[in-house]
């Protein structure tokens, strides 16, 4: 490629985000859990002459991070790479880069694919090998051990593709976040695979009843969207505060003490630690969830204000192997159903050996067990109803995505809540795409 072809690249492509960014983008918002650190991947130094990237600012920082990001056109043969080297804070083991790719296939060059495929590096050594497989921004990540000093972070893109007046192989980048998912390496972490082995939660789908075919029309599944849905934003996304030893404790006034169940997830007053970074969803249901620091307890808000320390309902949920996951009498939670937010969100720390739970636009007024409790407007799927995704469904995507795929296939998802679409709930900052490929044609019955 010559540099005048690549040139005319970066003036086609500059143009095309200044039109069309905020339609094909996503928010990424910093995630409720603060990062440790975020590197700009604009601020990036990069291989190559000037015609082969564009480090872009001033783009909506609702669809970018800071309004920033890089575009690699690629240097083929050669492997391109945008290197940055920066003092990290302190300790951190979660990295998650978010990118977006643009597609270009060769029927004789088949080994990489179509999509652009990039290698992170962390200090020279590599530890993520993936491909950006959307047009959409998409997160992945992996867990590092990387203590606090100073670091050189590298992204690779290997395997750069232009066919003039066909297609252009392209990656882009929006930024780098580093997290410490325990708070403190020597802290107690909750148990990945909270309550009891016989919990509701932990038992395969197949042992819960017969899988059948789903009777349910769509439009008791869908009603805004056609696919599942992931609310993983700072809106909707449920945030995890991890508490650690020695943080303050308040206590909290539960402003309607409707969650009522005296026994096993009645807020009774205590004090509750709070992290310092630790706040509420931004949306109106104020979803928070504190895990203290012996991973003992799950306390999970609705409607929450953390500068108050007030929520129109506080529930306690025991996460040992003594919890059941279910409150023990007709009562409700942050869930409507009176399910756990710890398992029916997808959280950073998840094993994915549980059922999820998931919400559709209108359920029954009545309910059925384990749910105990119903706010439903009407329609016919009833709270405590579990679906799993059929056997045959091909799965595919990043390893998250595989890993909670293969979840529904075993253990499915309860309803546990009304919401705008039929979809799943996530921690901010989950490997998880805006949407699946997931309907209710893909989902089956599991019939008492």
């Amino acid at each position: 490629m010559t540099a005048v072809g690549k040139h005319l690249r970066a003036i086609v492509a500059a143009g095309a985000i200044g039109l069309g960014l905020a339609g094909s983008c996503t928010s990424f918002a910093a995630a409720a859990l603060s990062p440790v650190a975020e590197y700009e991947s604009a601020k990036f130094r990069v291989s190559g002459g000037q015609d082969s990237y564009l480090s872009k600012t001033g783009n909506d920082p609702r669809f970018t991070s800071n309004g920033a990001l890089l575009i690699m056109y690629g240097t083929d043969p050669a492997p391109q790479a945008a290197t940055i080297t920066a003092d990290t804070p302190a300790y951190a083991d979660k990295i998650i880069v978010s990118v977006r790719g643009e597609a270009c296939s060769d029927p004789v060059r088949t080994t990489f694919g179509r999509w652009p495929h990039l290698v992170v590096s962390v200090d020279g050594v590599g530890v993520i090998s993936t491909f950006a497989t959307s047009h959409r921004w998409q997160k992945t990540s992996t867990n590092i051990d990387l203590p606090a000093g100073r670091h050189t972070f590298t992204i690779t893109f290997d395997n750069d593709l232009f066919k003039g007046g066909i297609c252009d192989r392209v990656l882009r980048i929006d930024h780098i976040a580093l997290f410490d998912l325990r708070g403190a390496r020597d802290r107690p972490l909750a148990s990945a695979r909270a309550f009891s082995d016989t919990s509701t939660w932990n038992l395969p789908a197949s042992q819960k009843g017969t899988i059948v075919s789903n009777p349910f029309p769509a439009s008791d599944f869908h009603d805004t969207e056609s696919q599942m849905a992931i609310s993983n934003s700072t809106q909707w996304g449920t945030p995890f505060c991890r508490a650690r030893p020695g943080d303050p404790a308040y206590v909290w006034t539960d402003v309607n003490s409707w969650i009522d169940d005296p026994d096993v997830t009645h807020y009774h007053g205590e004090p509750i630690p709070l992290p310092a970074s630790c706040h509420q969803a931004t949306g109106s249901d104020g979803h928070l969830a504190i895990i203290t620091a012996d991973g003992r307890y799950s306390y999970e808000f609705w409607r929450a204000d953390v500068a108050s320390k007030t929520a129109q309902g506080i529930s306690r949920f025991d996460l040992s192997s003594a919890g059941t996951g279910w409150p023990s009498t007709s009562s409700t939670s942050a869930r409507a159903s009176g399910a756990p937010l710890y398992d029916t969100d997808v959280r950073l720390d998840d094993d994915f050996q549980h059922a999820e739970g998931c919400t559709i636009p209108h359920a029954s007024p009545d309910y059925v067990p384990p749910a105990t409790q119903s706010d439903g407007d009407g329609g016919e799927i009833k709270y405590g109803m579990l679906f799993v995704l059929r056997p045959d469904f091909p799965v595919s995507g990043s390893p998250t995505v595989q890993a909670f795929e293969r979840e529904l296939q075993t253990y499915g998802c309860y309803v546990d809540d009304q919401g705008s679409s039929f979809g799943i709930d996530a921690e901010p900052g989950t490997d998880l795409p805006p949407t699946l490929p997931i309907t209710s044609a893909d989902l089956m019955y599991v019939r008492p």
